[in-house]
């Protein structure tokens, strides 16, 4: 993760995130585990609680394994949606480390889901770690994104007024420079547009809004780092009396965003764990002992929100993938593959932005923190439930996840003939992009157009 030293409030939240942690003691009862600063979490016993749950649908694997003996993730399908959990190496490939295992497991996992159930229920991640010292902690990081465009503002504005009075003492012209960021030169060039600030100018004031900042349409405060604003007003009234009066003020503020506000997925919705700045912290647990928990990740239909984005974090669907999210900074030449809103890259200006976590991750630790097994979960929406049933009868041979745009009754859409619905309902990552901007990113076009290569959903 690239971190921006020019913010270092959020260099050093990320800092802490990555050598700190939240260390669960086991409660006298042994089944309450306590976490340090957030209150405390309720688990089922070690002792393996109940059987592997039936699948609702035939074919299917909600990914539940024996808790004795396996590190694993699945999910409840008996009382959630209606999914099939499997590792990316095949169709009946368990999500999930044997404690027997020899071999150090990085395993990347799918949760797949017909767009309607996603959008409607809950989707209640179950994750083991058996007893017997198989891990010695468990670190989980949430799945979230940067919902909106984030930025850091101007570290220094210096701004000049000058006023200058006609004969009769009234004022006959007003000119403005300024400096943002700059050699410390003002120019009149730079008060017309500035990158990532609009001044509002006036005879006796000068303000500017870091355009990070959406309080002004409702929307949250994304702008970071803090400023020195230095004013300067030059006034001429008094010259005929022998002088130019110059009134100087230094202000030095916050540009106060707030991380929380900017982000998207469950990081946001159904997490504890937080820093300072609102980024979401990991959370280390001490599983000595074994542990059986799950991770709630809410229906976009109980957050209000329009779309499967939230909990969709699976963004491999499309044939144009990776060609189609692939881009680079704006004044970066790094280049990433994932989603913008996964992987921003940098700001307006430049100023380094870490990514966000594109994945449910759960790592199985060692006395010294090192990584023994990895497991990263991908959800993924199918757009019409026959597509997802040809998914399962055909063991994952027959895979036709995204639908697209086309319309019901379309190819495996079953509907009422024009009734004028998608059969894509619920966008999910690749929609946003390939039907919703149609195309791909655009770093080079001006740099208001970046603020829609970002979800903005209403939570």
């Amino acid at each position: 993760m690239r971190i921006s030293i020019k913010n270092k409030s959020w260099f050093l939240a990320h800092l802490l995130a990555l050598f700190s942690f939240l260390i669960f003691n086991l409660g006298c009862n042994g089944s309450k585990l306590s976490e340090s600063g957030f209150g405390s979490i309720t688990v089922p016993p070690s002792t393996p609680p109940a059987p592997p749950q039936t699948p609702v649908l035939p074919g299917t694997s909600n990914g539940l394994l024996d808790n004795a003996t396996n590190f694993y993730v699945g999910v409840e399908t008996s009382v959630d949606a209606i999914a099939h959990v499997h590792a990316s190496t095949g169709f009946n490939d368990a999500c999930g480390v044997s404690l027997d295992s020899t071999a150090n497991k990085d395993i990347t996992c799918y949760v797949e889901v017909p767009e309607g159930d996603l959008y409607a229920k809950n989707l209640d991640l179950r994750y083991n770690v058996p007893p017997g010292g198989m891990c010695r902690y468990l670190r989980r990081a949430p799945h979230w994104f940067y919902n909106y465009e984030v930025g850091t503002g101007p570290s220094s504005i210096i701004a000049q007024i000058n006023k200058v009075y006609n004969a009769s003492g009234d004022l006959s012209t007003v000119t403005y420079a300024c400096d943002i960021d700059g050699n410390g030169t003002p120019t009149p060039a730079e008060c017309v547009a500035p990158v990532e600030v609009t001044p509002d100018l006036s005879p006796t004031a000068a303000s500017f809004k870091c355009v990070y900042d959406g309080t002004a349409i409702d929307k949250p405060n994304c702008c970071f780092g803090n400023y020195t604003l230095n004013l300067t007003i030059s006034d001429d009234k008094t010259a005929s009396a022998g002088g130019i009066t110059l009134t100087t003020t230094n202000t030095s503020a916050e540009w106060g965003g707030d991380y929380k506000a900017c982000i998207g997925g469950a990081g946001k919705t159904d997490w504890t764990a937080y820093g300072k700045n609102g980024l979401p912290f990991n959370l280390l647990g001490y599983t000595e002992n074994g542990v059986n928990d799950k991770q709630v990740v809410s229906s976009a239909l109980s957050l209000g929100v329009a779309n499967n984005i939230h909990a969709a974090n699976y963004y491999g669907g499309y044939a144009t993938y990776p060609a189609n999210h692939t881009h680079d900074g704006f004044v970066s030449a790094v280049t990433s593959t994932a989603p913008y809103f996964i992987a921003p890259i940098d700001d307006r200006s430049g100023s380094p932005i870490g990514s966000a976590q594109n994945s449910f991750e759960f790592q199985c630790l060692d006395e010294a923190f090192e990584i023994l097994h990895r497991i990263r979960v991908f959800v993924r929406d199918w757009d019409t439930y026959p597509d997802y049933l040809a998914y399962i009868s055909s063991l994952g041979v027959t895979a036709v996840p995204d639908r697209g745009g086309d319309p019901e009754p379309g190819t495996n859409c079953t509907a009422i003939a024009n009734i004028g619905y998608l059969c894509n309902d619920a966008w999910d990552a690749d929609d946003f992009l390939n039907l919703g901007l149609l195309g791909t990113y655009d770093t080079t076009a001006p740099t208001t157009k970046r603020a829609n290569y970002f979800p903005r959903l209403d939570y």
